[in-house]
C-alpha cells in the first residue's frame, strides 16, 4: 500500500520571465553516443528509449569487430575516458559530405591535455580518424535519418519542459546577462546529462532521451545545467581554497564512494557540481519551492553531505543582497563554511549518519493482542516525520514461513500526529497457524528535512 507525495508544481511555478531555449537533435551527439554504446561504456548503455537501443544493436550488429570500439575501451581503460568528456568531444566535430573532422573552428586543447580524459590531441586525433573509417562503413547517415520520426517526438516530448525557465533570475543571481542554452536531446547518451562550452559565450546542453518527461524530475536537471554555465567560473575563483576540504570528503571512502556511483572521482568535479548543485537549490527555493527540500536531500544522501550547510549559508547571501551585490563579492563566505566543514568533518559526518529517524516503538505484533485491538497497530518514530507520506509493502528477503500481513480494505493508514502511523490489519483473516509480516520501507517515512530510514523496518506478527 502507498500514498503517493503528488505535488502540484502548476499551482507553484513563479515565473517573472521565460527564456527562449531551442530544443533539437543532432548527428554527432547521436553518433558519438552510439558508438560508445557499441564499444559497452557503460554509461552510455543505459538509455532509457529500448526501442532506440535495439534499434542501433540490430543496424550496426555487423559492424561490433570494428577497430573504433577497441580503441575506445582502450581510452576507458588508459584515461578513464567516458561521461561529459564523451559528450564534449561531439562538438569539437564536423559531419560534412559524408565525413567526420575535427571542426577548425574549436581549439581541440581545451578537450585535451593534463587532467583530460582525453589524455591528448593525439588520441583525440586518432580516436576522430577512426570514427570517420566507421562511420562510413556503417553508412550512419542512414541510420540517422531512418530515426527522423523518432528524433521528432523525443523534440515533441521534452519542449514543453523549457517553456518556462525564469531567465530573469539567473541575470539577477549571478548578476550577468542571461545566455539560453542550445538543448540536444541524446536518444544514445544513456540517463546522464551534460554542459558543454561553446564559442563566443555560448554553452549547450546534451539531455539524455528520456520515457516521460516529467517536470518534478527534470526540471532540477535541466536547471543544474544552466547553472553550470555561471557557476563553474566562480568555483574556479574558489577552488585553491577550497580544494583541501574536498580532498578530506575524498578520503572517507563512503562518501567518494557514493559520489563515484554518480559519476565524480576527483576533488576538482566534485568541487564544481556541488556548487552548481547548490545554485541549483537556490532556484527551486525561490521558483518552485516545494521542490528545493526534496532535491537537496537527494543531494545530500548521494554524497553531498556538506550541501545543507552551504544552502543555509547561500540563504544569507540572498537576504542581504545589498551587502553583496555579486555572488563573487559573497565566495569568500562559501569558501569559509566549506572549509569550516572540512576541518570539523568528523563531527559533522557523526550528525549526518545519527540524522535518520529510528522506529522506537510497534504496538502490539503478538497475533492474539493484535486481535483484541481490533487490528490496530501504531508505530512510534524518534523524530516528527513527515505525515502525507508512507509505503508499506513486503521484504524481498522475508524470513522462511512468513507470508503478508492482510490490510484492512476500509481503513486506511493516517498519521495521529507526527510522531505516531496508524495502520489497519484485517483480522477477519487470520489463520492461527499462519505468521505475518509487513515492511515499512524506508523511502516512504521521512522527516520534514526528507531524511528517510536508514533502513526499511520490518514488523513480524
Amino acid at each position: 500500500m502507498k500514498r503517493a507525495i503528488v505535488l502540484f508544481l502548476s499551482l507553484l511555478i513563479y515565473y517573472t520571465s521565460s527564456a527562449q531555449i531551442s530544443v533539437t537533435t543532432d548527428e554527432r551527439v547521436e553518433l558519438t553516443s552510439a558508438v560508445f554504446r557499441l564499444a559497452g561504456i557503460p554509461e552510455y548503455t543505459d538509455g532509457e528509449v529500448a526501442s532506440y537501443n535495439v534499434a542501433i544493436d540490430e543496424y550496426f550488429e555487423r559492424y561490433k569487430d570494428n577497430a573504433l570500439f577497441e580503441y575506445i575501451r582502450k581510452l576507458r581503460n588508459e584515461d578513464r575516458l567516458g561521461y561529459a568528456s564523451v559528450a564534449a568531444s561531439a562538438f569539437y566535430i564536423t559531419i560534412q559530405n559524408g565525413e567526420v573532422n575535427i571542426d577548425p573552428s574549436r581549439d581541440i586543447s581545451e578537450l585535451t591535455g593534463k587532467g583530460k580524459q582525453w589524455a591528448s590531441d593525439k588520441k583525440f586525433r586518432k580516436y576522430v580518424r577512426l570514427l570517420n573509417d566507421f562511420y562510413q562503413e556503417s553508412n550512419f547517415t542512414q541510420f540517422y535519418n531512418v530515426q527522423s520520426q523518432t528524433y521528432a517526438e523525443q523534440i515533441d516530448k521534452a519542449g514543453s519542459l523549457f517553456d518556462n525557465i525564469n531567465g530573469e533570475w539567473f541575470a539577477n543571481f549571478y548578476d550577468v546577462e542571461f545566455v539560453a542554452p542550445k538543448v540536444y536531446i541524446a536518444l544514445g547518451n544513456g540517463k546522464h546529462n551534460y554542459f558543454v562550452n561553446g564559442l563566443d559565450g555560448s554553452y549547450d546542453i546534451v539531455l539524455g532521451a528520456k520515457r516521460y518527461y516529467l517536470i518534478d524530475t527534470l526540471l532540477p536537471v535541466i536547471i543544474h545545467e544552466i547553472c553550470h554555465k555561471y557557476s563553474n567560473p566562480i568555483t574556479d575563483a574558489m577552488y585553491s581554497d577550497i580544494d583541501e576540504a574536498f580532498a578530506t570528503f575524498l578520503s572517507d571512502s563512503d562518501i567518494a564512494t557514493r559520489l563515484a556511483n554518480i559519476g565524480y572521482r576527483d576533488t576538482k568535479t566534485v568541487a564544481i557540481e556541488w556548487f552548481t548543485n547548490l545554485c541549483t537549490v537556490m532556484y527551486l527555493q525561490d521558483n518552485v519551492p516545494l521542490l528545493a527540500g526534496y532535491h537537496a536531500a537527494k543531494l545530500r544522501d548521494n554524497g553531498f553531505i556538506w550541501l545543507p550547510a552551504t544552502i543555509k549559508s547561500m540563504e544569507e547571501f540572498c537576504a542581504n543582497r545589498d551587502l553583496y551585490p555579486t555572488l563573487s563579492s559573497y565566495a569568500p563566505k562559501i569558501v569559509q563554511c566549506i572549509n569550516d566543514f572540512g576541518s570539523n568533518y568528523s563531527e559533522y559526518k557523526m550528525a549526518y549518519l545519527n540524522s535518520n529517524p529510528q522506529v522506537v516503538e510497534v504496538t502490539p505484533t503478538d497475533l492474539q493482542a493484535l486481535i483484541n485491538n481490533n487490528g490496530e497497530v501504531k508505530v512510534t518514530f524518534s523524530k516528527p516525520m513527515m505525515i502525507y507520506a508512507y509505503t508499506l509493502g513486503i521484504p524481498q528477503n522475508v524470513a522462511e514461513g512468513y507470508i503478508k500481513v492482510p490490510m484492512h480494505t476500509e481503513k486506511e493508514p493516517y498519521w495521529s500526529d507526527d510522531t505516531t502511523f496508524v495502520f489497519y490489519v484485517d483480522i477477519s483473516s487470520f489463520d492461527s497457524e499462519a505468521k505475518y509480516v509487513i515492511e515499512l520501507q524506508s523511502e516512504g517515512f521521512m522527516t520534514s528535512d526528507y531524511t528517510h530510514l536508514k533502513d526499511s523496518y520490518i514488523i513480524y506478527f
